[in-house]
């Protein structure tokens, strides 16, 4: 969009109900589109000919790089912290998690998952919401330093990564920033603003969220965190104009996000990260497993698990929140992407005043052995062929998939409640079968 048409405010009747005259912006944003075309032929012209003709693009390009083998199948734990209730006067933080309870709780899952990639959210003062998502550090209801630092030192080897979350890009209302030199103004003024569960939310300008960046890296090097979890930041982009002499649009904003992050000094697991920061993540985080869900669609297809195949670990939606467990592993296993949950000492429940009011089942006293279960369920399957790249993917028969890998290896997958056997495949109902290369 090289013009944006927009409504200004002509009085404050108008700019308090968002309405007014309709203008077009003067200034054509920086975007400047050029098309790269890949002619596909053949048993190449389908989605994983598509998908692989955009990964030789962006390997090609240095955007991308081959995973190198790993023995161990991963799994993404998240540990919840803390986040603010409401108090009569002053909000009060809700202990979920402490640096002790985290240290112990991957202590137990240690002994039956041989790799981990943790995610501490709400780790920080004032938990998930409280000064400020993108703040570094300590609550002193969760822990001291010491014990924050012993276990991120303990979690950051060979095999297992302790991640830090930060959002960087938004910030409560009652979080920590200058109104004036921090936030991000639309184009008609009005500050850029969002609506969570109990607080009101603000977006954060471009040029503060990388200097929220850049000063967070400095302060996990210094407490020897494995790296940073990005939120919001992946897969949301606005333009700004805070700085009426130097505006922001949105092209301009994904360059100065993509500079940050690519100069990055600390490795980075993004939520959801848009193609322009996929150079930037180390880890894709909370993949999509499913479609729009618009009517003119009749099937998945698992476009950004089979572009990622073989370059980027890439993690599914949390198993907390399966609606049908079995259907959901199905899923992960055809897709071929990594488990991942979230858990905390304490049960849900106690979050439901807070802005993490949505996670209605953590209780790791309930998921230790569900995650146990789980793990071992996918994770035989996905050590046949992680790392390995898609070469071929076709419906036998409807919810009826097998997927090849570079390996050589074939993994059949039903999802239907009826058993599927034709020539020399043979699947059970709802189940599925790692075909190797020797047969």
């Amino acid at each position: 969009i090289y013009r944006r048409l927009y409504r200004t405010p002509t009085s404050r009747a108008a700019a308090a109900s968002g309405t007014g005259q309709q203008v077009v912006e003067a200034t054509r944003n920086s975007c400047n589109i050029a098309l790269v075309y890949a002619f596909l032929d053949g048993p190449a012209a389908d989605y994983v000919g598509m998908a692989n003709a955009y990964q030789d693009y962006l390997v090609g390009s240095g955007k991308l790089t081959p995973m190198a083998p790993r023995a161990e199948i991963p799994a993404l734990i998240e540990l919840v912290g803390g986040d603010l209730t409401k108090g009569f006067i002053f909000d009060a933080l809700q202990v979920m998690t402490t640096y002790a309870e985290a240290e112990a709780m991957l202590a137990e899952l240690k002994s039956f998952l041989p790799a981990i990639t943790a995610v501490y959210k709400g780790y920080g003062r004032g938990g998930y919401s409280g000064k400020g998502s993108a703040d570094v550090s300590v609550e002193a209801k969760l822990g001291t330093r010491a014990e924050l630092e012993a276990l991120l030192e303990t979690y950051n080897t060979a095999t297992d990564a302790l991640y830090l979350y930060g959002d960087f890009q938004t910030v409560a209302e009652s979080g920590s920033y200058n109104s004036y030199r921090d936030l991000s103004q639309r184009i008609d003024s009005s500050i850029h603003s969002f609506s969570g569960l109990q607080k009101t939310y603000y977006y954060l300008n471009p040029r503060t969220s990388v200097n929220l960046i850049a000063r967070a890296e400095t302060a996990i090097g210094a407490m020897g965190a494995g790296g940073l979890a990005i939120g919001s930041l992946g897969y949301r982009l606005f333009s700004d104009y805070l700085d009426k002499s130097a505006p922001l649009d949105r092209a301009q904003a994904a360059a100065l996000y993509r500079e940050t992050l690519d100069a990055a000094a600390v490795s980075l697991a993004i939520y959801r990260p848009n193609a322009y920061l996929l150079s930037s993540a180390d880890k894709y985080l909370s993949a999509p497993t499913t479609n729009s869900g618009y009517l003119i669609y009749t099937d998945t297809v698992p476009f950004v698990a089979i572009l990622l195949a073989g370059v980027m670990e890439a993690y599914g939606p949390y198993a907390n929140f399966y609606a049908n467990q079995t259907r959901e592993l199905l899923t992960l296993v055809d897709h071929g992407l990594l488990p991942a949950f979230i858990i905390s000492a304490k049960p849900a429940y106690l979050l439901a005043d807070t802005e993490l009011g949505k996670l209605y089942s953590s209780d790791f006293a309930i998921w230790e052995g569900r995650i146990q279960t789980i793990y071992e369920l996918v994770a035989p399957a996905l050590s046949a062929f992680y790392g390995e790249r898609v070469t071929a993917r076709e419906a036998l028969a409807h919810g009826v998939v097998r997927t090849t890998y570079a390996n050589g290896v074939q993994v059949i997958v039903n999802h239907t409640n009826k058993p599927y056997a034709a020539g020399a495949v043979s699947v059970g109902a709802l189940a599925f079968e790692v075909v190797m290369p020797s047969g």
